[in-house]
């Protein structure tokens, strides 16, 4: 495998609503170092990305919060105005 260097934009979701300045958005609000490791979740049987539905599945079976981007962004756009 492999781990790429990903650099999120410095307006953060001001300028790219990407995952990489969503995960950096986070390490602000939550005031920790701006330094996070993201990954895609795979399907176990076709290895491709994993389904929304599956993902939520995934998430309620472990007990893992999911975070909406649109929720993330309509934070961002609260605490901006």
């Amino acid at each position: 495998g492999h781990v790429p260097i990903l650099i999120a934009s410095k307006g953060l979701l001001n300028e790219r609503m990407g995952h990489t300045e969503m995960s950096v958005f986070l390490t602000k609000i939550a005031n920790i170092a701006n330094v996070t490791t993201i990954c895609e979740m795979l399907d176990p049987f076709n290895y491709k990305a994993l389904s929304y539905e599956d993902a939520c599945k995934y998430a309620h079976d472990n007990n893992i919060v999911i975070l909406e981007s649109k929720d993330l962004i309509a934070y961002a756009n609260n605490i901006n105005t």
